[in-house]
């Protein structure tokens, strides 16, 4: 992958939503989700419609050139 791969956050929509809640950041780069990679919006929207309420993943952030690993429950 290039390093412009991946999908920038703009802005959390939910305040209290799962993102919010796993610590992810406006500005952050979305990597992977579940293992798998995010590049673009449309397969963030994807993977989002593959989680299940309930369930805990493995996000994989760029924050400032840093990786982070976040867990996410939706």
């Amino acid at each position: 992958g290039g390093l412009h791969d991946g999908l920038k956050v703009d802005g959390i929509s939910t305040p209290r939503g799962p993102a919010a809640k796993a610590g992810i950041q406006r500005g952050d780069i979305i990597k992977t989700m579940d293992g798998k990679p995010v590049k673009d919006i449309y397969e963030f929207m994807d993977r989002m419609s593959e989680f299940k309420k309930g369930q805990t993943v493995t996000v994989i952030i760029d924050r400032d050139g840093k990786e982070k690993e976040l867990s996410v429950t939706f």
